[in-house]
């Protein structure tokens, strides 16, 4: 928990918003090159895999193409359709190379509605809801769907397991 407090507080907590809202021209640029800054990272740390014990790498929905309705979608789901947003493509190709690398020292956690407490409620459902529940003001949803949602400190003893434990092949 330290570490995700001093992580999300100093890196991110006013930086999105303010930012954003100054140089939209900038962020826009940013969110189609974002994908290919990820792929660079990824592969950095990847080369480096022998000398560490694991790694994990946290996907995302949006490597099921979130262009369309994501209804009841399953693990068998995932490689039916290639995602068509820079982001998507990114957690797309990063997971079909884990799927192929040979150690199986890296471990992809297929995140889904994470939110926590540094999230930017303008943007995120779930924190925007809640916030506006304490509030007592009215929540907008576009639409009727069922989603599961994962509290971020509830993400740590996930994490401590995978590290501690060997695959399941």
């Amino acid at each position: 928990t330290n570490f995700y407090n001093v992580f999300a507080n100093k890196l991110f907590s006013n930086f999105s918003g303010n930012l954003i809202k100054k140089y939209p021209k900038y962020f826009e640029d940013l969110k189609r090159s974002v994908g290919l800054a990820n792929l660079r990272i990824f592969f950095n740390v990847v080369r480096n895999l022998n000398l560490v014990k694991k790694i994990i790498f946290f996907g995302s929905g949006a490597e099921y193409d979130k262009s369309r309705p994501l209804k009841l979608i399953s693990e068998e789901e995932f490689d039916k359709k290639v995602p068509s947003d820079n982001y998507g493509l990114y957690k797309y190709i990063c997971s079909k190379y884990i799927e192929c690398e040979p150690s199986r020292r890296i471990i992809s956690l297929r995140l889904f509605g994470t939110y926590g407490k540094y999230d930017n409620y303008l943007v995120r459902f779930v924190t925007n809801s809640i916030l506006k529940n304490i509030f007592h003001q009215p929540i907008n949803i576009n639409q009727n769907v069922y989603f599961d949602y994962l509290f971020i400190e509830d993400l740590i003893p996930i994490i401590d397991y995978f590290l501690s434990n060997p695959p399941h092949l």
